[in-house]
């Protein structure tokens, strides 16, 4: 991995399995091991469900899908966004700074694009990851295939809320011709996405080819031109010449313009072919070189839709549901390890030490490096539901795990009460 996380890569039953095949629990210890991390699930599972609940209420009137409510309550939106951010947090996902966003869309994309995205839209940017990785990709370069290697999220969620309409409005942008709605929410998350190609993901960006790309476009265009220039030179030449003896006459100068004979002004058809001559051979170069570029140009968007649509996980509250499954997921993967490290010791273990040991099995059982988060899971399992521990800690800072029947008992009441 790029950087050590507190996200955990492994589904909860495999690490509940690798933790009951090492048979380091005592034989009456193994099944009520087993029981309790059931039981465990079964809470937060409730517990999500009721944020679930709660952030879809709020959602409802930030929704752009959601025409009931045209205008946008400013508490509502605030309460939803430290939700959300929160919900992101306890999935493990590790905020991008505005700096390090800025910082990425400087820097060349992979899809050959020249891209800007302009923050003054938004009246809130979140944006969460969670997987630094390295991944090899194969590019062609001229006739051969070369493989690399690139920095990737495996996960990215993005919420931004625009400005009202009145910003729009005063910056002479019409509201009904935006292709989304002033002071609404847009979520997404997406999988693989490159970490210089992370402005893609952002609904406002606005995509122009590069330089290079134009210089390849516009040095053939001019040399296919230079032919066409040549031909109606003659043409051109014609008009000229035609259009200073009819304004010499009328003005009685005498002029002697021997590319033009008299006869020749009486006839207009000369002129009439060569006027013609001239708007179809320029029309047409004009119309072939605007279709050539319009051709790349369309290239180009099919490319980064092409990425996006393969990427795209999920839009507005579908993200919600999904991270709520996620943080569900992380948080009880935490407290499972955490409880089976402690139920092996005999005596009190100071975190740091517990911190260290639960990485190094998770190294030499899963080959998968982490940056355990001991300290918001001890906190955690100190204030399960309020005042009810399934740690305890003493004098000394040390923490040792409530019986395995206590903390059982304790979570067969509180899932009793939530069904009563």
């Amino acid at each position: 991995m790029a950087a050590r996380e507190s996200f955990i890569p492994l589904p909860r039953h495999v690490l509940l399995e690798a933790c009951l095949s090492e048979k380091k629990l005592l034989p009456a210890q193994g099944q009520a091991f087993q029981n309790f991390c059931q039981s465990l699930s079964i809470y937060y599972h409730l517990k999500y469900h009721s944020q679930n609940e709660r952030l879809k209420e709020y959602f409802l009137l930030l929704d752009p899908e959601e025409t009931s409510y045209s205008n946008t309550d400013l508490d509502t939106a605030k309460q939803f966004i430290q939700g959300f951010s929160q919900l992101l947090e306890n999935a493990n996902f590790f905020p991008l700074s505005k700096e390090i966003l800025q910082k990425a869309f400087a820097t060349e994309s992979l899809i050959a694009l020249r891209t800007e995205v302009n923050f003054e839209d938004f009246a809130e940017v979140i944006c969460y990851c969670q997987g630094d990785i390295f991944q090899d990709i194969e590019e062609k370069k001229f006739f051969r295939t070369v493989t690399r290697q690139i920095d990737i999220y495996e996960r990215v969620a993005l919420l931004v809320q625009f400005k009202s309409a009145d910003y729009f409005k005063a910056n002479k942008i019409d509201p009904q011709k935006l292709s989304f709605k002033p002071g609404k929410i847009y979520i997404s998350l997406y999988k693989n996405i490159p970490k210089k190609d992370v402005e893609f993901i952002f609904p406002n960006v606005e995509v122009n080819m590069l330089r290079r790309d134009k210089l390849l476009f516009w040095i053939p265009a001019i040399a296919a031109g230079i032919p066409t220039v040549l031909r109606v030179v003659p043409q051109l030449l014609l008009i000229a010449g035609v259009t200073l003896f009819i304004v010499f006459k009328y003005l009685n100068i005498e002029v002697n313009l021997p590319q033009v004979q008299p006869e020749e002004v009486q006839d207009v058809m000369p002129v009439l072919v060569a006027m013609l001559s001239i708007i179809l051979g320029c029309g047409g170069f004009a119309a072939k070189q605007y279709s050539n570029y319009k051709f790349k140009y369309i290239k180009f968007q099919k490319e980064v839709t092409d990425t996006l649509f393969f990427r795209n996980l999920a839009s507005n509250f579908s993200v919600i549901q999904l991270l709520i499954d996620a943080a569900e997921e992380e948080q009880c993967k935490e407290i499972i390890l955490v409880y089976y490290f402690l139920l092996q010791q005999n005596q009190p273990i100071d975190p740091q030490t517990l911190d260290q040991q639960i990485e190094i099995w998770v190294l030499e059982r899963f080959a998968t490096t982490i940056d355990f988060d001991i300290t918001s899971t001890l906190k955690a399992m100190e204030k399960f539901d309020g005042d009810r521990p399934i740690v305890t800690k003493d004098e000394t800072g040390k923490y040792q795990a409530v019986p395995l029947e206590m903390s059982q008992a304790m979570l067969r009441e509180l899932l009793t009460q939530s069904f009563t």
